[in-house]
């Protein structure tokens, strides 16, 4: 859980809420397909909706996308995930310009999480690769009522790699068979 102030419209907050990784399935429009996706929230103080459907947006910073590529598979605690969800709040509310200033404030800078949250914010580490991030807007939402989430997209030449792995353990265990 982590404490904040939100001081822009409409969400004026204070609050202290749960943070880190959402793990949830989703489905593209009624399908059956239902696929796992990690999932960060976008909008301090707004509240998720398990039932209204989504749309794709391509509207995030690259700074968000930066940052993304350069930690988001470090994350392997409880800690980094909220720190991380704490960043890319900042980055969506202010741009980065700091966890105690700004429209969005972190109550406690001498927590693990705001420690963390900093170290993920200093672009100075950040590489040049740009994650495939997309927004899932609510559909339903009305200004400031909903919960969109940023997810991390597979490229086609990411999938294609994935694939001729496949296809080479495939052939592996096929030559382990036939011996």
């Amino acid at each position: 859980t982590v404490a904040y102030a939100l001081t822009t419209a409409p969400l004026f907050s204070t609050s202290s809420v749960p943070a880190g990784i959402l793990d949830i399935e989703a489905a593209h429009d009624g399908q059956s397909d239902w696929r796992r996706v990690l999932a960060f929230c976008l909008e301090p103080g707004a509240a998720f909706s398990y039932d209204n459907p989504f749309k794709v947006v391509d509207n995030l910073s690259s700074d968000l996308k930066r940052m993304w590529a350069t930690h988001f598979s470090g994350i392997n605690n409880a800690t980094k995930a909220a720190a991380f969800q704490v960043a890319v709040w900042e980055l969506m509310v202010d741009g980065g310009s700091g966890l105690g200033t700004g429209n969005f404030k972190l109550t406690d800078l001498s927590s693990a999480v705001a420690t963390q949250a900093a170290a993920y914010l200093n672009s100075a580490g950040w590489g040049n690769t740009l994650a495939n991030l997309v927004r899932l807007q609510d559909s339903q939402r009305t200004q400031g009522d909903a919960q969109d989430l940023v997810i991390d997209v597979p490229t086609p030449a990411t999938l294609s790699l994935l694939a001729l792995g496949l296809l080479g353990l495939g052939a592996i265990r096929r030559r382990t068979v036939k011996a």
